[in-house]
């Protein structure tokens, strides 16, 4: 008989990105009852505010047998000098998911599910990624309920390699580059090749003048590349992969076309909605992070990737991620995902945006009527821009 699992659920935040946290909560005793588990390890890993303590108590509300800890950190706050994506903020992050998760191995939890503050799971997530873990006798050591990104694209999953981390969707010789584009991008690129073959074959001392010229002609490059990677493909991903299969980046262009009963193996996977064995929960170790890169593809790549950690994928059970409206400042959207339910295209992924409603007491319905306006109101003024 197979031993039962002790399961350890953590999320990390700060106030600021706090808004989905009963939500969550919420979402994670469906998810829970679900799988018949009623005495989850709970640790929530946050900054030094009275609300954490209410989530707490959501949680022991809503799991009356859980094991609920709250872990209040001073040093553990945002402000307006700690931008996304940052140094200082990527490091802060795995600081926080290095205490919630070693805290859980402690406590001898054995699966250990790690939760974006943002991410809302389905309610058969936690049952899809035991089972995920129980397969084949252990085959696969981390599952993954695949979530849009925090932009609202692509679905986290997919592509990569050590050297490149998330793969291209499409390569450069896939896309409708404009011709004068593609010039300047040679011109560029040979100028730079050339000038570095100039200096080696002169066999001096490479000085501070010659590597500044390098790093200006690679950063011409560089913005030239990023220029081309915002033209459309010459086809789309079918068409592509039947004149030459390649290995893409994104969820959406590495298994096109996937939903519904799907599970897949996948390269690198985000920590919004993923749960490890012990053995990957333990290799979650940040020692020598710098803050370059996000938090958890270091992980994949320097951890899992060297230890040979196979990772799945279940399109089958899609998480919802609560979002920053890029089309209006301070709004927040809900990035609704599900499957497909009829037609030609049944049970395929997808994606809806909607206008963020907690559920909390006290929540009205007027921020819908502000929602709209708002959006209405920018793309009133759009259309007078010369």
């Amino acid at each position: 008989m197979m031993k039962s699992s002790k399961l350890g659920i953590y999320t990390a935040s700060t106030l600021k990105h706090s808004y989905a946290l009963k939500a969550q909560a919420r979402a994670i005793q469906s998810a829970c009852i679900y799988a018949k588990i009623k005495n989850p390890t709970i640790v929530v890993v946050c900054s030094n505010e009275d609300f954490f303590d209410e989530v707490g108590e959501e949680y022991r509300s809503l799991l009356l047998e859980a094991n609920v800890r709250i872990i209040k950190k001073e040093d553990f706050y945002a402000c307006k000098n700690r931008k996304n994506y940052k140094n200082e903020v990527q490091l802060m992050i795995a600081q926080m998911r290095t205490l919630a998760t070693r805290e859980l191995l402690a406590m001898g939890c054995d699966r250990i599910l790690s939760m974006d503050s943002d991410v809302l799971p389905k309610y058969n997530s936690i049952r899809c990624m035991l089972d995920m873990l129980s397969f084949d006798n252990g085959f696969y050591d981390v599952a993954q309920c695949p979530y849009p990104s925090q932009g609202g694209g692509s679905f986290l999953g997919g592509g990569g390699t050590k050297q490149r981390q998330i793969l291209e969707d499409f390569k450069e010789e896939e896309l409708k580059i404009p011709k004068d584009l593609k010039r300047k991008l040679k011109k560029e690129r040979d100028g730079l090749n050339k000038y570095i073959k100039d200096l080696e074959e002169k066999k001096v001392k490479v000085n501070e003048e010659d590597n500044n010229k390098i790093e200006k002609k690679r950063k011409s490059v560089i913005e030239l590349e990023e220029e081309a990677k915002k033209c459309p493909p010459k086809d789309n991903v079918f068409g592509l992969n039947g004149k030459a299969w390649r290995k893409r980046g994104w969820f959406d262009y590495a298994y096109p076309a996937i939903g519904k009963g799907s599970i897949v193996p996948v390269d690198w996977v985000g920590f919004g909605c993923t749960m490890m064995s012990q053995k990957a929960a333990a290799l979650c170790d940040f020692t020598g992070y710098i803050g370059s890169g996000t938090e958890d593809l270091y992980i994949v790549w320097n951890r899992w990737y060297q230890n040979n950690i196979n990772i799945a994928n279940i399109p089958h059970c899609p998480s919802d991620h609560i979002i920053r409206d890029r089309d209006v400042e301070g709004q927040l959207s809900h990035i609704f995902t599900y499957h497909e339910e009829e037609g030609e295209f049944k049970g395929h992924l997808r994606q809806e945006k909607r206008p963020w409603y907690s559920q909390d007491i006290g929540e009205g319905c007027k921020e819908e009527q502000k929602y709209k306006e708002e959006k209405k109101n920018k793309a009133k003024k759009n259309k007078q821009k010369p």
